[in-house]
């Protein structure tokens, strides 16, 4: 992975939503040793207030949610121009990771 120069004032901010807290966990723990601000939730709403007041940097969703799905959030996501680089989490078909990734663009 290639190295990247840092603004000394602009911290990164990971925002993980993943209904399963031990992927959520492992996702925290790599942002971390990296130097990455994490936060992490299991619910769609609380990733959408985080989504305001945490301001994140980079942003993970799992695709497969209980009460909102992760296509639903990106839509959300990019409906409000959301400038977070976005990576997809899923153990879905390679088709649905096409469609979540055509949404991203």
């Amino acid at each position: 992975m290639a190295e990247r120069e840092r603004d000394a004032t602009v911290t990164d901010r990971l925002l993980i939503v993943d209904d399963q807290p031990q992927f959520g966990d492992i996702i925290a723990k790599v942002g971390r040793s990296v130097g990455f601000d994490v936060k992490a939730t299991e619910r769609a709403n609380e990733f959408r207030r985080l989504l305001d007041s945490f301001q994140p940097t980079v942003v993970t969703i799992d695709l497969v949610m209980p009460e909102t799905d992760g296509i639903a959030l990106l839509r959300e996501l990019a409906a409000h121009r959301c400038k977070a680089s976005i990576l997809v989490t899923s153990g879905l078909d390679v088709r649905t990771l096409s469609w979540a990734e055509t949404l991203g663009r």
